[in-house]
């Protein structure tokens, strides 16, 4: 039993660090049709494997953007996909809802909500 004691006394003496929550305030929107109102996060404050699939897709359409060249269209169909996947992770559905010119004026509200900038290209980002 002494081993017992000393095991919990010493668990005693490490503190728990707690998370901060985020600062960043979520983007509220609400669908034609719908009284209830629905929220993305930040894309500042998304999880940091959501943040590096995200940049890992937009690297080619902001280089090509730099450049003054036209984006493939392979990394415009890339960067919809992971959108889309944001999407339905945190509004399901939403993308069945919406036509793609909605989904793309919701993407254009989000990224200035969030004060971000994922550049251009000429194909639709969905």
């Amino acid at each position: 039993m002494a081993k017992t004691k000393n095991l919990k006394e010493k668990s005693k003496k490490f503190e728990v660090f707690e998370v901060p929550e985020s600062p960043l305030l979520p983007f509220e929107f609400r669908i034609p049709g719908e009284k209830k109102h629905r929220q993305l996060p930040n894309l500042k404050g998304l999880p940091v494997k959501q943040i590096t699939q995200l940049k890992a897709a937009l690297a080619p359409v902001i280089r090509a953007n730099k450049r003054g060249k036209k984006v493939p269209d392979s990394a415009s169909e890339k960067v919809g996909l992971v959108i889309i996947e944001l999407f339905d992770t945190y509004c399901p559905g939403i993308t069945s809802k919406l036509s793609d010119p909605q989904l793309a004026a919701l993407m254009k509200a989000w990224e200035a909500h969030s004060q971000i900038d994922m550049g251009e290209s000429e194909a639709s980002p969905i």
